[in-house]
């Protein structure tokens, strides 16, 4: 069930506007971990207070929440194949990034090459337990040796008296570092 929870993305927010420029990013954690939640937020926020334009491929309808999205700068192309949503969204769009969610398919990884030939930079997510996990997936491996991604952002929720909290850890993986498997750097977010 798509929900709104605020704020937590603030972390990719640093990460992605760190530099003056959004990078492309791919944020990856096994199912039920919270990618999804963070993806909207992230939307919300670039399209809102940041002032992005912000082309969302939304192919199962999981991203958009009206609350959420009204007075952005966020298109949503939902029901749409990833492939031809990110063709479309490039081409007609003039987006200044591009976020979809469960990235994996061949046609999706050539779509995504297309677009980083205009320069528009993606966040994205995708399943997997661990970076090498995540780089064993042909396409992911494909888009990794195309210099897609800048950093790699593994995702997981913290338990805390046995329960699961909202509290969100994000170790960060560069695309150099991807390399060598080695994590650098963890931030946590409540």
């Amino acid at each position: 069930m798509p929900h709104i929870i605020r704020g937590v993305s603030d972390y990719l927010v640093r990460r992605c506007l760190d530099s003056g420029r959004i990078g492309s990013l791919l944020i990856f954690s096994p199912p039920g971990i919270g990618k999804t939640t963070l993806l909207r937020d992230l939307a919300s926020r670039l399209g809102g207070e940041f002032g992005r334009r912000v082309a969302v491929i939304d192919t199962r309808g999981e991203l958009y929440i009206d609350e959420m999205f009204r007075d952005t700068l966020c298109d949503f192309l939902i029901g749409y194949p990833r492939a031809k949503g990110i063709e479309i969204a490039t081409r007609s769009l003039s987006p200044e990034v591009l976020i979809c969610d469960e990235l994996g398919d061949a046609d999706e990884a050539r779509a995504i090459l297309t677009a980083q030939n205009t320069g528009v930079p993606l966040i994205a997510s995708a399943h997997a337990a661990s970076i090498s996990g995540l780089l064993a997936r042909p396409n992911i491996r494909l888009l990794h040796d195309e210099r897609v991604f800048d950093c790699y952002i593994s995702v997981a929720r913290e338990r805390s008296a046995g329960r699961l909290s909202r509290c969100f850890t994000f170790g960060c993986v560069t695309r150099d570092e991807a390399e060598g498997l080695i994590c650098r750097s963890s931030s946590a977010v409540s």
